[in-house]
């Protein structure tokens, strides 16, 4: 069956060859347009991914020789507090050694 008469009204006009190279054109131009910007916020990605790299290595660098420093200083401590204890061990002794004469004496 034919269609109806009023189905022409109703239609999109069928768009020119010239009018679809134009529109190619310009959908080829925006795309472009858009590629370009994505590129460029890619880069502006990496960059600060790779600022805060750097910045994640500097900051465990620092925690690492800090972490290295105090454990020094406490191995520094443990020395010390060894000596300490010796010395407080030989004076105990001593005390004991001048307590047991001075009880012998007696």
């Amino acid at each position: 069956p034919p269609p109806p008469a009023d189905a022409a009204a109703t239609t999109p006009p069928t768009p020119s060859i010239s009018g679809s190279v134009a529109l190619d054109a310009e959908g080829a131009a925006l795309l472009r347009a858009r590629c370009r910007d994505l590129e460029r916020e890619n880069a502006d990605a990496r960059r600060a991914e790779a600022d805060a790299l750097k910045q994640l290595r500097e900051t465990s660098s620092r925690s690492d020789e800090s972490g290295k420093a105090l454990e020094a200083h406490v191995e520094q401590l443990r020395e010390a507090h060894a000596e300490v204890e010796a010395g407080l061990r030989g004076e105990l002794d001593a005390a004991r050694t001048a307590a047991a004469a001075a009880g012998a004496e007696a």
